[in-house]
């Protein structure tokens, strides 16, 4: 990725992601089931982050779930009666991420890629299987039922608090960016219309009291308050409005 002009790379720690869906019906999951997602593509991914998530011990959850995801590679389409079908070479956006209710276990369709172990010949995995426990799980779908009043109140706070933790870990991040691109001298921003010398050359005509702005301006090819702005920003200093100078005002013809 790109963050202001500079590389920054993809594979920094995500954030993570809690939703809740309501009514818990079938159908809010039956419409993922029928979209794949690339095998080699997801793969290459995880697998990248998997050796990043191992080396944080505070990244278990991240690990488990990376994990998971990256032996997607090693699907063959080949079903449990030994036919291969084509829906079973890549994993469907259903078991991409952990689902379950508010409360008790998570069932067995509700796992990271139940489909494809329960009717495929993916490999067997060693798992902390933090990636499907709720109270861990990085990515987790939760499902509210009508009967769950209580419990959705109790969610909707710690939800709450959850988005305001992770929007507070973006605006730290933000501004760490920033200061780091600051300190390599990117200040972000379009860039200058007119170069260190064409401000030399601009300061040296204006010297001259029969030369007004906008005939500099028009010289340089420039707006008359592009020059002006310029003219008083030293560079790397923020913008600000411009004050003309005034020697210009009592240089224009006819005054």
């Amino acid at each position: 990725m790109v963050f202001d002009g500079e590389p920054v790379s993809a594979l920094s720690t995500p954030i993570g992601l809690r939703t809740l869906l309501f009514p818990a019906a079938s159908t809010a999951h039956r419409p993922l089931k029928d979209v794949y997602a690339d095998k080699d593509t997801i793969s290459r991914c995880h697998t990248r982050h998997h050796a990043r998530a191992i080396r944080q011990p505070a990244e278990a959850g991240f690990a488990d779930y990376h994990q998971a995801l990256s032996r997607v590679k090693t699907l063959t389409g080949r079903a449990r009666d030994g036919q291969v079908y084509d829906e079973f070479r890549h994993p469907n956006l259903d078991e991409v991420v952990a689902s379950g209710p508010l409360n008790g276990p998570v069932p067995d369709h509700g796992h990271l890629l139940w489909h494809a172990r329960a009717k495929t010949d993916l490999r067997v995995q060693s798992r902390t299987g933090l990636a499907d426990d709720p109270k861990a799980a990085p990515f987790f779908s939760f499902s509210l039922r009508a009967a769950d009043v209580a419990n959705a109140k109790i969610f909707f706070h710690v939800m709450a608090a959850m988005a305001e933790m992770e929007r507070d870990l973006v605006r730290e991040r933000t501004l760490a960016g920033l200061a780091a691109a600051k300190a390599r001298g990117r200040l972000g921003g379009r860039p200058s219309k007119l170069t260190t010398q064409q401000v030399s050359h601009a300061k040296l005509l204006l010297a001259d009291p029969a030369v007004s702005g906008a005939e500099v301006a028009r010289t340089l090819g420039v707006a008359r308050s592009t020059l002006y702005r310029s003219l008083e920003r030293p560079k790397g200093s923020p913008k600000k409005r411009y004050k003309r100078p005034s020697h210009i005002l009592e240089s224009r013809p006819g005054t």
